[in-house]
């Protein structure tokens, strides 16, 4: 399903105990995880850093192992394609929010 292509991985880089002012939202997905893990009495897999995968949810970050909620579209579209078609679609004169507001005024 798509919904693969929609993973973001990250390294956590320090102890996830260290993230303490301005938390991104890996480790918060990773803090949410290990939650989830000691409810289930499972141990640890992010508590010394390492890599995650996570999605942005509408209730924010989650592991893709462990995501409750609904995904994010909107984040995806706003942070992720919205950068990359403006920046090819300024040759063309336009952007995502002309097309968009295009979109929008069909209906």
């Amino acid at each position: 399903m798509f919904e693969n292509e929609l993973v973001l991985r990250k390294r956590l880089r320090r102890k996830l105990k260290n993230y303490i002012k301005n938390v991104p939202p890996h480790a918060q997905a990773a803090r949410k995880a290990e939650d989830i893990r000691r409810q289930r009495e499972l141990p640890s897999l992010y508590q010394s850093g390492g890599w995650i995968e996570y999605f942005m949810t509408i209730n924010g970050a989650e592991t893709r192992q462990y995501r409750e909620s609904a995904i994010d579209y909107e984040f995806y579209i706003e942070r992720q394609l919205t950068p990359i078609a403006n920046s090819i679609l300024i040759f063309k004169s336009s952007s995502m929010d002309k097309i968009l507001n295009n979109q929008i005024g069909l209906f």
